[in-house]
């Protein structure tokens, strides 16, 4: 009987040294190069700028649009742009959209 717990004892303690090494190895990074669904639908990695919406004015002189305000984060000013030369003008600043938080008390 001593014998057969010997060879168990024995057992155990060559597994446990071998199993060691193998569950403390560093975790693998995954691969860059690699294309996912999770990378590709749950991640917003290749997510594109958004563009618009857009709205023609003045005959196709200009449009206006939403761009992303310098001033406020997740903000969106109504920007015109001159068709012609490029040139961008704001005409409502995100600022001026949204009308501050009340603070509502009621009445009993």
């Amino acid at each position: 009987m001593k014998k057969c717990a010997r060879n168990l004892v024995r057992s155990i303690f060559l597994i446990f040294i071998w199993a060691v090494p193998l569950l403390s190895q560093p975790a693998k990074t995954e691969d860059p190069a690699i294309l996912t669904v999770d990378r590709i639908f749950a991640a917003n990695e290749f997510s594109p700028e958004r563009f618009g919406p857009a709205r023609w004015i003045d005959d196709g002189k200009g449009y206006t649009t939403l761009e992303k305000s310098a001033g406020i984060t997740r903000g969106r000013d109504i920007v015109y742009c001159e068709t012609k030369s490029g040139r961008r003008k704001i005409l409502v600043p995100v600022k001026n959209i949204f009308l501050p938080r009340r603070i509502v008390t009621s009445k009993h």
